[in-house]
């Protein structure tokens, strides 16, 4: 899943469909990774290319949940998170 955001955005999707569909129950926010950074792969640039593929997924299948970006460790990891090189592009772009 790393390596394909689009798989890792099925993925997503499928649990949160399940909790709606089964459980009633639509979160309000969801982590690509907790902590990401802390001891695993999941880079800044990891976790946006998810977000980018998750988020038309989740509003074509009519959920209102939003990411919690950046989702870090402390809050100079979360400040490093915004440090993008150019032509990269955070979360904030399409």
């Amino acid at each position: 899943m790393l390596a394909d955001p689009q798989e890792y955005a099925e993925w997503a999707l499928a649990i949160l469909v399940r909790l709606r569909d089964r459980h009633g129950i639509e979160p309000t926010w969801y982590s690509i990774c907790n902590e990401a950074g802390n001891n695993n792969v999941f880079t800044p640039q990891v976790v946006v290319r998810m977000m980018k593929a998750l988020m038309p997924r989740l509003r074509q299948h009519g959920f209102k949940t939003m990411v919690q970006y950046p989702e870090s460790v402390n809050a100079a990891a979360a400040y490093a998170s915004f440090g993008w090189p150019a032509g990269v592009g955070g979360p904030w772009t399409v």
